[in-house]
C-alpha cells in the first residue's frame, strides 16, 4: 500500500518530465514554457521510465516537474542556475546528456500593408527566440539525486537587446533535456523574470500619463477593433471617467463610456441596479 501511495504521488512528476516539448508555428524554438507548460503526454514515456524528475531540491518532493526561478537575485541578473531532483528506480548509475535552451519573447512588426501606422514598431511576440544554449553531462545514481548545474551567465548582447526593448526586462524561459542511450528522454521546464518584476507597471498608463512617442498595446488593439470589428469608437485605453451625478437615470451611457464592448454589455443590464458612487 505504502509503495502504491508513493508512486501515485508522483505520478504528475513521471508524466511532465517525459512529456515531449512542442515547437512553435515556425518549427524551429520550442513554444513558450507559458504557453505548453512540459509539453505534450508521452503516456508510454512516463511508464516505460525508471528515472523522473522533480522541480524540488528538498527530501519531500513537490510531485511537479517544474523549475519555478520567480525573480531571484540570480536570475534578476541574467544568471541561469538551475537545480532540480532525480530520481532513479534503476540499479546502476546513468550518465545523460544535458541540454538547456534558454529563451526570451521574440520581437515581430504588424503587415504594413494593414498598418502602416505601426511600421518599423517592434512588439513582443506570442513565440521566443533561443538566446543561449548550454550542454553538459550529468550523472544519476540509483535513488533521489540533487542535480545542480553549472551556473551561466546570459550573453551580454543578448541582455543589451533585452535591455533595449523590455525596459523593466522580461521573461527567460526553457527546457533542460535529458538524454541518455536506451533510457527515455527527460525534460524539466522552467521559468524566471530578468530584471525587477517589482518596477513593472501592471497596467498602462492613463492617457495624461503616456510617452507620445511610444506604443501600446492598447494602440494596436484599438487599431485592430477599428479595423476588423468596426467599432470606430472603441477605446481600449487606460482612462478616468468622471463625474457628478445626482442618480443614475440621468447618465448618458453613450457619453459615459468610451469601451464598445464594455458598452454593450452594461446597456444590456438595468442601470437602476448600479450603485452610485461619490455621491455626496
Amino acid at each position: 500500500i505504502a509503495a502504491g501511495k508513493a508512486y501515485r504521488s508522483s505520478i504528475n512528476a513521471r508524466l511532465m518530465s517525459t512529456a515531449n516539448p512542442m515547437k512553435d508555428v515556425f518549427g524551429t524554438n520550442f513554444d513558450s514554457v507559458r504557453r505548453q507548460g512540459a509539453g505534450m503526454v508521452d503516456v508510454g514515456g512516463a511508464l516505460n521510465s525508471k528515472v523522473y524528475l522533480d522541480g524540488s531540491t528538498a527530501s519531500t518532493l513537490s510531485g511537479k516537474a517544474k523549475i519555478e526561478l520567480g525573480n531571484n537575485n540570480k536570475i534578476a541578473q541574467g544568471k541561469v542556475a538551475l537545480s532540480f531532483s532525480a530520481i532513479s528506480e534503476l540499479k546502476e548509475a546513468v550518465t545523460y546528456n544535458a541540454t538547456i535552451y534558454v529563451y526570451r519573447p521574440a520581437l515581430a512588426e504588424l503587415n504594413a500593408t494593414n498598418y502602416p501606422e505601426f511600421e518599423g514598431v517592434k512588439l513582443q511576440a506570442t513565440y521566443d527566440e533561443l538566446i543561449a544554449k548550454v550542454t553538459q553531462s550529468v550523472t544519476v545514481n540509483p535513488g533521489q539525486n540533487v542535480i545542480t548545474l553549472n551556473e551561466f551567465d546570459v550573453p551580454q548582447d543578448k541582455l543589451n537587446e533585452i535591455n533595449q526593448y523590455f525596459p523593466y526586462g522580461c521573461y527567460l524561459e526553457g527546457y533542460v533535456f535529458l538524454e541518455a542511450e536506451g533510457q527515455e528522454t527527460l525534460s524539466i521546464p522552467f521559468l524566471g523574470f530578468y530584471g525587477d518584476l517589482d518596477d513593472m507597471d501592471p497596467v498602462e498608463p492613463f492617457k495624461f500619463e503616456r510617452d507620445q512617442t511610444k506604443t501600446y498595446a492598447s494602440d494596436v488593439l484599438n487599431s485592430v477593433i477599428h479595423k476588423w470589428k468596426g467599432l470606430v469608437n472603441a477605446d481600449y485605453a487606460s482612462n478616468w471617467v468622471s463625474g457628478y451625478f445626482d442618480s443614475l437615470n440621468d447618465v448618458d451611457l453613450e457619453k459615459l463610456i468610451t469601451n464598445e464592448a464594455g458598452l454593450e454589455q452594461i446597456m444590456g443590464t438595468n442601470k437602476k441596479s448600479l450603485t452610485p458612487v461619490g455621491i455626496n
